[in-house]
């Protein structure tokens, strides 16, 4: 009963719920990484910030958008398809997903807003520097990101709901983002 009660509130409410979902992963993936890899003694609680803010705003609200909402439009609701057509809207969204949206949007995204949460300024020179340290990382970062997602996408486009995509994207990526903590997480020197 209760079980059908959070399930019946997570459909009524897919943004609430990718937001809050999304944050509360990427940041407990940091507070990981921060005391249990590098044992540091005191958390980076603005590091922690950057995390959080990017799962709340980036991986809960713009991906909710992109995976719920404008894919479908574009390649059809995969989960509403025939098989054989399924199998092509998969390909198409995984496609956009990983070799489109994620180099282009979503790591220039969270490099900009890393640089600028650490200067703690918004200005085109602190984007620029962001960009410029995306460059620097992008093959090692892409090269892990589809390690991770490549599989987990083929899952998500193929049999998860629409409403589900977003958590399912966020339980996927706590892997990731232990990853991209522990490699990009700290400030540079």
């Amino acid at each position: 009963m209760a079980g059908s009660l959070v399930v019946a509130a997570c459909r009524s409410h897919p943004v609430a719920l990718a937001v809050v979902v999304s944050s509360a992963k990427t940041s407990a993936a940091d507070l990981v990484v921060q005391t249990q890899v590098e044992g540091r003694g005191a958390v980076d609680w603005r590091r922690n910030a950057v995390f959080a803010a990017f799962g709340a705003g980036y991986l809960g609200g713009v991906q909710y958008f992109l995976y719920a909402k404008l894919m479908p439009r574009l390649f059809g609701r995969s989960d509403a398809l025939p098989w054989r057509a399924r199998a092509a809207s998969v390909a198409a969204q995984v496609g956009f997903d990983q070799f489109l949206h994620v180099p282009f949007v979503f790591f220039p995204c969270f490099y900009v807003l890393k640089e600028s949460m650490e200067r703690e300024r918004v200005d085109a020179a602190t984007a620029g520097r962001g960009l410029a340290r995306y460059r620097e990382n992008a093959a090692a970062d892409l090269a892990g990101q589809l390690a991770i997602f490549l599989p987990g996408a083929v899952v998500n486009f193929a049999v998860v709901p629409l409403w589900l995509r977003t958590p399912w994207a966020a339980g996927v990526s706590f892997v990731y983002t232990l990853h991209l903590s522990s490699r990009r997480g700290a400030a540079p020197d």
